[in-house]
């Protein structure tokens, strides 16, 4: 995503905001700019909305999948407002016994992430939730997980990622090769106001500002991981880790295909 570029708008939509996402989301990220800059300003897509799959003993399958965004007005993938109501509706569903959040997520944008895995987190305090990968479940889409009564995954699949970032693209250095210098004007007290206008570079002010919002949107995320995980020391630093590690970090449970993690969840219904 290049601000200032003809993706401007939409790059500005998804960028300009700590994120949750392991790295291999970003391609994702960047096609939705430029899906999102041709729609301009319309709903680029139309998907069915996100369904929980009823299987035997009163097992609840919530699929949650590709990179997270908080309205799924416009977004293609999974959204946050969507777990949000359906988590709501398992809770409430009296024929619900357990409920599997099957994910296979890169993880995606902070905004929403933090209410739908509350939300999530209340769900596992009432009824019996397991959360399990056999692909990916890295950064936003562990933070949901974190609060499941049990976390799987496959030997081969990635889990954890913890961690917040954003980035600023410096446009000025272009444009003065082009002839053109920029001046951004603010009230006095307002030196923070054009902090995320690409045509002039940061002052330190403002990079410390794009640095703080980082780390107040990565408390959140690591403060929820800390209340339902006990993970050993330096797991928290972005990487991912495949299962045996995972297990031994505590940032999972135990290592299985999906009928293990099946089986697991049902064995926790049936107490």
């Amino acid at each position: 995503m290049i601000p200032g570029s003809e993706l401007s708008g939409a790059a500005w939509k998804l960028g300009a905001h700590p994120w949750a996402l392991h790295a291999s989301g970003q391609p994702r990220v960047e096609e939705m700019a430029r899906v999102l800059s041709k729609a301009k300003g319309k709903a680029p897509t139309h998907r069915a909305s996100l369904k929980a799959e009823m299987r035997p003993g009163g097992i609840a399958r919530l699929p949650i999948v590709g990179v997270l965004a908080k309205d799924a007005s416009w977004w293609p993938d999974t959204a946050y407002d969507e777990i949000i109501v359906a988590a709501r509706a398992l809770r409430e569903d009296p024929n619900v016994a357990g409920v599997l959040l099957d994910i296979d997520s890169p993880g995606g944008s902070t905004l929403g992430a933090l209410e739908a895995a509350q939300e999530i987190a209340t769900l596992a305090g009432e009824k019996h939730v397991l959360a399990y990968t056999d692909q990916m479940m890295a950064s936003a889409a562990y933070f949901l997980a974190a609060g499941a009564g049990a976390i799987g995954s496959s030997m081969t699949a990635y889990t954890g990622s913890i961690g917040t970032f954003t980035f600023f693209a410096d446009m000025s250095g272009w444009l003065a090769d082009a002839g053109i210098r920029v001046e951004a004007f603010h009230n006095r007290e307002g030196d923070l106001k054009t902090t995320w206008l690409p045509w002039t570079g940061l002052t330190d002010d403002q990079r410390a500002s794009i640095q703080d919002a980082v780390e107040k949107s990565h408390a959140k995320f690591e403060g929820h991981v800390a209340a339902h995980r006990q993970l050993a020391p330096g797991t928290m630093r972005g990487q991912v880790f495949l299962g045996d590690e995972a297990r031994d970090r505590g940032a999972i449970d135990f290592i299985g295909g999906r009928e293990d993690a099946e089986a697991a969840l049902l064995e926790m219904v049936r107490g």
